[in-house]
């Protein structure tokens, strides 16, 4: 679908993450090593390490400057768009992805 201009809204995204508890153990010490990365369209942002942990809290909130969401601003409204939240595990030897979460983004007034 192509939009004019006027359909093309910018926004703020700010995602405070503040844990994550009872992930699987990923390591041979039976802790993993996780982040979080939150994505919103064509943008993402990353959280730090946490070392050896299965419950770690980040207490962090990531910023996405400019995120484009196009439509009429009504539309957006009753049906916004997704914000994933994926947990990854450092350690290069397990698999990357442990979780995946996606939750809708309530809808706010353009910048």
């Amino acid at each position: 679908t192509e939009y004019n201009e006027k359909q093309v809204h910018k926004y703020q995204l700010r995602a405070y993450l503040y844990q994550a508890r009872g992930l699987l153990g990923a390591d041979p010490s039976g802790y993993s090593d996780p982040y979080a990365r939150v994505v919103f369209g064509n943008r993402s942002a990353t959280t730090h390490v946490i070392e050896e942990s299965c419950s770690p809290v980040w207490d962090i909130t990531l910023v996405l400057d400019a995120v484009e969401v196009c439509g009429l601003p009504e539309d957006i409204a009753s049906n916004p768009p997704y914000i994933n939240i994926e947990l990854f595990d450092e350690d290069v030897l397990v698999s990357h992805v442990s979780y995946h979460v996606s939750y809708h983004v309530s809808y706010q007034v353009p910048c």
